[in-house]
This record gives C-alpha cells, structure tokens and sequence, in this order.
C-alpha cells in the first residue's frame, strides 16, 4: 500500500512518528477514488514500558499525548482533519503479545483520559500512540499534509520544551 512514514529525531527515549496512507486495506480498483488518512503518535513497543500492568501508572506516552492535547491540537481539531474515532477493543487478546499490550493499553486510556478525549488515542499497538485523521479524498492530500506537518512540527517543539524543563 502506498505510504508516506515520518520519523522525528530522537526525543530521550522516544519520537515522534507518523503515516500518510491510503485509508483501506487494498488499494481501491482503477477509476474509484481513492481515501487518504494519516496517524500521527509518540513511538511505543508492545511491552510492560509502554503499557505497564498497572493502568494507574503513567507510561510516557501518556503525557506526551496530553501536551499534544493542550499545546498543539486545542480546540482546531476539525481545522487539523483530526477523526474522534475512538480505540477499538477487537484487537485484544491473551493470545499474542500485542492483543495483551492491547488490553493493558485500554485500561491505561480508561484511567487517564476521559471518555470524550479517548480518540488521541488511537494508532498502531506496536509503533504509535496518538489521533488519526479524517478520510479524505486523494484531490485533498495537500491539506492532509500541512495538518499532518503543522501537528508534527507544533508536537515536536512541545516534547523538546518538556526535556530541557524535566528534572535532571
């Protein structure tokens, strides 16, 4: 599938990371249009780190994910394309390693973020934490991409800010 993959430089232990893709399994046949879509989060692996198994703990991301919230996104989520599409529960499972990240991480978004505020928290159990945007067709990639770079940019600038004023 065609893909877009951004990699921010190193933030401590962590970076920022995002896709612009095609908003669907398989590409649509010839002709039919084609919807796009990116997520945009703080990277993660699908372990205890991450997601502790504790959900009051606060893993990194968590934070990261808040100042996104304040500092960035405010209230432009409809001005950045940003979807309150929530975090599914189909994923979970006890089965394999990232269906157990999976659970921990809805316990963890359950005890820290509000029910309205669960959709910055969407992405990729094993790469990303963060919002995904809205569908749009590919004749709208332009503004899909400023959001997705302003986002990017902004968050970047929040998370270098939070490691020079973070406690030695």
């Amino acid at each position: 599938m065609p893909a877009v993959n951004f990699y921010s430089p190193m933030l401590g232990d962590a970076q920022l990371r995002a896709v612009l893709q095609v908003a669907q399994r398989a590409m649509p046949p010839a002709g039919d249009p084609v919807p796009l879509r990116f997520s945009v989060g703080v990277s993660v692996k699908a372990d205890s780190t991450s997601y502790p198994r504790d959900p009051a703990a606060t893993p990194m991301w968590v934070d990261a994910v808040r100042r996104l919230q304040k500092d960035v996104i405010g209230d432009r989520v409809d001005e950045l394309h940003l979807s309150r599409r929530r975090p599914s529960s189909a994923h979970v499972s006890s089965k394999t390693i990232n269906g157990r990240a999976h659970a921990r991480k809805l316990a963890i978004v359950d005890h820290h973020f509000e029910d309205k505020d669960r959709w910055l928290t969407t992405g990729y159990i094993d790469w990303i934490v963060g919002p995904a945007s809205q569908r749009m067709p590919l004749e709208h990639v332009g503004r899909l991409a400023d959001a997705l770079i302003e986002i990017l940019d902004r968050w970047y600038r929040a998370e270098a800010e939070a490691l020079l004023d973070a406690p030695p």
